[in-house]
C-alpha cells in the first residue's frame, strides 16, 4: 500500500479529506494527519510517505517550502498541494517546484479521486519502467558474467578463437577494456577439508565473497580485470602496467588474508593459493600466459603452506607418457579383462616410485601422470558400465584430482578410485553367475507343487543338467532335490497348521502323487507323521 500524510492548518479539512473517500480501496493508507508544516517534515523525514497532501499556507512551514526542501533528497515522493482561490499563485509555484496536482478548496470528491489516481497510474508506470530497467540491466550484467566466464574457461583449455583474442571482442562482449600494456593470468583455489565446507559452499563463496575482494581491492589499484567461477577455483586476466607489476604479490597477499579472514578458519590443513603468471604484453599470449598460471598453482601440491606461487621456466615438465606409456595402457587393459585388482596396485605401485625416484618432477608433471592413469583405467572399464555410470565416476574422480593439495594425495585419489572400480566389477559379476540361478529359484517357487526335476528346471534357465546341478549346489549350499523337498514340505506344514485339508489333497497340493510316499517323505523331513504334526495344532 501507498502511504499517505495530510497536512493542513485547519482540523475540518483534515477531517474532509480522511472521510471523502475510502483510501484503502484505492492502494492508499493515511499514515499520519499534522497541522504544522514543522510537524510534516519530521514525518516525512521518519516515514517517508509515498503521498503527501499539503496546504499552501500553513504556520511554520508553508507548502512551497515543504516541497522544495523535501523534492531536493526524495524526488520520487508525491505531492498534492490543497489552496484556496485567492492563494492560487502560491498553488502554481507549488507545480513549478514539483507538486503533481492541486485541489482547490473546497475539495470535491471527484476531484480528490481523479487527482489521486492518476498520481497511481504514474506511481504504477514508473515502478514497471524502473523494474524493466532493472531486468534489463540483470540481463546485461548476467549474460555478461556468463561472457567472461566462458572466455576464461576456453582460455584455460586453450579453445579460444581467434576472433576472442581481440581487444575490440574484450571490450564489446566482455565490458572490459584492456588499455594498459602488460597482462598476468592468475587462478586462486582454496584447498579445504570436506568436512570443514562443503563443495557448494565453497562455490558460493568464491563467486560471491572472493569475487567481491578481488574486483574492489584490483580496481583500488586501477587494475583492469576479467575474472569468473571455473569449477571450483576463479581466473583472472589482469591488465597493468609495468608500475603496478612489482607491487601485484603485496595486493595478491593481502587478498589470501583477507580470504581467510572471511572464512574464519585458521586451521593448517587448510592452503589458499593465487597462482601467478609471468606478465606478458600482448592479449594474443594469454594461452599461454593462463597455461603457466596452472602449471604454478601444482607446485602448491609440494609446498606446506599458502600463498602467491609466481611460474618459473626452469620447472622440471615431462610429458606423461614417459611415465604411462602404451605398454602401461595394454597391461591396464589386460588386468581389468583379468578383474585383477592385485595387478592393478601392483602397476600403481611401480609408477609411485618412479615419482618418488624423479625428486624434481614438477606438481603439474605429477597431476597429469596421475591423469593419465585415469585415463587408462576409463579405458579398462568402458565397456564393463552403463554410460551413465562412467560419466559418473568421472565427473567424482576429477573432483577428487582437482582438489588434491600434496603429492600423497594423488595416489590415495588413484587407490581409492581402484578399488571402487573393482569392489564394483566383482559384485557385477556375482550378480552376472547369480542371475540363472535366481531365475531358477523363482522357477521352482512357482512349480513345485506340480511334477519338476533337475532336467526340467535346468532346460527353463537355459544350462545342461550336469552343469546347472553343479552351480546350484554353490550358489545355494544345497543339491537340487534338497531344495525343491524343503519348499515342498514347508508349504505342506503351513497347509496343516491352517487349513483342515486332508493328507491327500495336501500331498497332491505340494507335487506328490501318492499320499504314501508323501507322508514317509514328510516324516524324514520332520520327524513327524503328518498326522502327528496337525495334531499338534489342533488338539
Amino acid at each position: 500500500m501507498m502511504k499517505v500524510l495530510i497536512a493542513d492548518d485547519e482540523k475540518g479539512i483534515c477531517r474532509l479529506l480522511q472521510y471523502l473517500i475510502d483510501w484503502n480501496s484505492y492502494g492508499l493508507e493515511i499514515i499520519n494527519i499534522v497541522h504544522n508544516g514543522w510537524d510534516a517534515l519530521r514525518c516525512i523525514e521518519d516515514v517517508s510517505p509515498d503521498l503527501v497532501i499539503t496546504d499552501v499556507c500553513m504556520p511554520e512551514y508553508n507548502g512551497i517550502d515543504i516541497i522544495k526542501r523535501v523534492k531536493s533528497n526524495n524526488p520520487n515522493i508525491r505531492f498534492i498541494v490543497i489552496s484556496g482561490y485567492r492563494e492560487f499563485e502560491y498553488a502554481r509555484d507549488a507545480l513549478k517546484y514539483g507538486a503533481d496536482d492541486y485541489l482547490l478548496k473546497p475539495i470535491k470528491k471527484e476531484e480528490l479521486i481523479s487527482a489521486i489516481t492518476r498520481i497511481i497510474k504514474d506511481v504504477t508506470l514508473q515502478t514497471q519502467t524502473e523494474c524493466q530497467q532493472q531486468e534489463l540491466q540483470q540481463y546485461v550484467t548476467d549474460t555478461s558474467k556468463k561472457l567472461r566466464e566462458d572466455f576464461l574457461a576456453r582460455l584455460m583449455e586453450d579453445r579460444l578463437d581467434r576472433e576472442q583474442l581481440t581487444y575490440q571482442y574484450c571490450l564489446e562482449k566482455l565490458h572490459r577494456n584492456f588499455n594498459k600494456n602488460q597482462f598476468v593470468c592468475i587462478i586462486i583455489k582454496a584447498d579445504i577439508p570436506e568436512h570443514k565446507i562443503a563443495y557448494d559452499e565453497k562455490i558460493d563463496f568464491f563467486d560471491k565473497k572472493v569475487t567481491k575482494i578481488l574486483e574492489q581491492d584490483l580496481s583500488e589499484q586501477h587494475i583492469v580485470i576479467c575474472n569468473g567461477l571455473y569449477q571450483d577455483m576463479i581466473l583472472a586476466v589482469l591488465n597493468l602496467d609495468s608500475l603496478h607489476t612489482d607491487g601485484i604479490d603485496d595486493i595478491l597477499y593481502r587478498m589470501i588474508l583477507k580470504m581467510r579472514e572471511m572464512l574464519k578458519m585458521q586451521n593448517p590443513n587448510i592452503k589458499i593459493t593465487i597462482a601467478k603468471s609471468l606478465s606478458v604484453t600482448s592479449i594474443t599470449e594469454l594461452p599461454s600466459a593462463m597455461h603457466q598460471a596452472m602449471i604454478a598453482l601444482w607446485e602448491r601440491v609440494h609446498k606446506n603452506a599458502d600463498g602467491v606461487i609466481e611460474y618459473h621456466r626452469n620447472l622440471y615438465i615431462q610429458d606423461p607418457k614417459n611415465y604411462v606409456n602404451y605398454t602401461f595402457q595394454k597391461k591396464m587393459l589386460k588386468v581389468f579383462e583379468a578383474y585383477d585388482y592385485d595387478s592393478a596396485e601392483f602397476m600403481l605401485k611401480d609408477i609411485r616410485t618412479v615419482i618418488d625416484d624423479e625428486k624434481n618432477l614438477s606438481g603439474y608433471t605429477i597431476y597429469e601422470i596421475y591423469n593419465e592413469i585415469c585415463s587408462c583405467v576409463f579405458l579398462g572399464i568402458n565397456s564393463k558400465f552403463p554410460k551413465e555410470r562412467i560419466e559418473a565416476y568421472k565427473k567424482e574422480q576429477a573432483h577428487c584430482m582437482q582438489n588434491v593439495s600434496r603429492v600423497q594425495e594423488f595416489d590415495v585419489c588413484i587407490s581409492t578410485f581402484l578399488k571402487k572400480v573393482f569392489q564394483e566389477l566383482e559384485e557385477q559379476k556375482e550378480s552376472i553367475s547369480r542371475k540363472p540361478i535366481r531365475e531358477a529359484e523363482a522357477y521352482i517357487a512357482q512349480h513345485f507343487h506340480e511334477d519338476i526335476d533337475l532336467d526340467i528346471v535346468s532346460r527353463a534357465v537355459g544350462f545342461n543338467a550336469s552343469y546347472f546341478s553343479r552351480v546350484f549346489k554353490e550358489e545355494t549350499g544345497k543339491k537340487f532335490i534338497e531344495y525343491l523337498t524343503e519348499m515342498r514340505m514347508q508349504e505342506a506344514q503351513r497347509l496343516l497348521s491352517e487349513t483342515d485339508m486332508a493328507i491327500a489333497q495336501i500331498a497332491e497340493k505340494v507335487g506328490y502323487g501318492d499320499d504314501k510316499y508323501f507322508s514317509r517323505a514328510f516324516k524324514k523331513f520332520t520327524g513327524l507323521k503328518p498326522k502327528e504334526y496337525r495334531k499338534l495344532y489342533f488338539m
